[in-house]
């Protein structure tokens, strides 16, 4: 069952209007440069929450962008969106990983072109 998340259970900072769902699937992640990658170049992460405004995950690196590529769904049928890094903060781990967690907004989802 999903658990909805709202802007009054989380921290006061917290800037997202959207209600959320806890999500906890691998997405694939890359910076965005204009094009849809090869699968095999994506990154996974480990979702947090998702809206229909936007995602959060965790990830072993800063974003090194400020626009992402993020796939969604099975390998099958791949949903791709571009994203606004919208915020990202270290998070404390219990084996010592470096871990940070990034809020992202969807600016547009994008299709694929089959040949």
């Amino acid at each position: 069952m999903l658990t909805l998340l709202t802007a009054d259970m989380e921290q006061d900072n917290d800037r997202r209007n959207s209600a959320r769902v806890s999500y906890g699937a691998v997405l694939g992640v890359i910076e965005h440069n204009g094009t849809l990658p090869t699968k095999s170049e994506l990154r996974p992460v480990k979702a947090l929450d998702l809206s229909h405004t936007g995602v959060s995950f965790t990830t072993t690196r800063w974003p090194s962008s400020d626009w992402l590529l993020i796939m969604m769904g099975s390998s099958q049928q791949p949903r791709y969106a571009s994203a606004r890094v919208v915020g990202c903060r270290s998070q404390a781990t219990e084996d010592d990983t470096r871990r940070f967690e990034v809020h992202c907004e969807f600016e547009q989802w994008l299709t694929p072109v089959h040949a």
